[in-house]
């Protein structure tokens, strides 16, 4: 399934902070700074540091992100040990610790640190995430569906929508696609501005041959030209041909050639085919 193929590649990466970021069409969760932790991972601790403290470890926590962002993970993973150093009790460096460990494929220092942050309040909603995100990639589905919900029955949990949608990435990687459709429902009522939603959503209804419900979906996305891609307009083509709307799937198929002369779906085009 195509979607399928788009969101592997979006959710290649955790997410920190839970904070979508857009790159292109292809998004990708990625790791944001943010110092200020979600309500969700609040905790009470009569021996918590100082606000000095925690703002100085907010700071190295920013910079690390930034470098996490570029790709640099070894510098990365310096500041944010120093932030650590500076405050052991901070969930969110343990976080992000989390995420350079599984970029960097170490799935077991990766949870280890996930875990960490738990142990400072079992409802810290961005780590029960990830640890859904990477039991999915490992292909244990009911463990990482169960993590999901977890962070999404937290009633203070800021990011349901991203968490949903992730929800229903996992379940079409299991196979669950009517799951996956009302998880990636919620995920748009709650974000209707979210294109992975969308787009997947679009495609879930094409292959269900629903397909006004799928041009609702796809033809928002292909409107925002800052989204559009070779992908999302492949799909607005194909519906369009399938409901015998030819000049609409024309205009659609033009802005490929004319936008992504050298794509999969220009070949596709240049070939005459629509359905493999």
């Amino acid at each position: 399934m195509i979607y399928l193929q788009v969101v592997n590649q979006a959710l290649s990466q955790f997410s920190f902070s839970m904070k979508l970021v857009l790159i292109g069409f292809v998004m990708v969760l990625a790791g944001c700074a943010n110092t200020n932790p979600d309500s969700s991972t609040a905790y009470q601790d009569t021996s918590a540091p100082s606000s000095d403290a925690r703002n100085r470890a907010g700071l190295r926590l920013e910079l690390a992100s930034a470098y996490y962002e570029q790709g640099k993970n070894d510098i990365a993973l310096e500041e944010v040990n120093q932030a650590l150093v500076i405050d052991s009790t901070f969930p969110d460096a343990y976080i992000l610790k989390g995420l350079i460990y599984f970029r960097l494929g170490d799935n077991r220092t990766a949870l280890d640190n996930y875990q960490r942050a738990l142990s400072f309040n079992s409802n810290n909603g961005s780590a029960l995430h990830n640890i859904g995100w990477m039991q999915c990639v490992n292909a244990k589905y009911p463990e990482a569906i169960q993590y999901f919900k977890r962070a999404l029955a937290i009633p203070t949990y800021r990011d349901k929508a991203t968490s949903w949608l992730t929800l229903g990435v996992c379940q079409l990687r299991a196979g669950l696609a009517q799951d996956a459709e009302l998880s990636l429902l919620k995920s748009f009522e709650l974000d209707p501005s979210s294109p992975m939603a969308g787009y997947n959503l679009a495609q879930i209804f094409f292959d269900k041959g629903q397909y006004d419900r799928a041009r609702f979906y796809v033809t928002r996305l292909n409107n925002n030209q800052e989204l559009a891609n070779a992908q999302s307009l492949w799909l607005g083509a194909r519906i369009e041909r399938r409901t015998g709307s030819i000049e609409a799937a024309r205009r659609l198929q033009v802005q490929i050639q004319q936008k992504f002369p050298k794509s999969p779906q220009a070949e596709k085009l240049n070939r005459g085919v629509f359905d493999e």
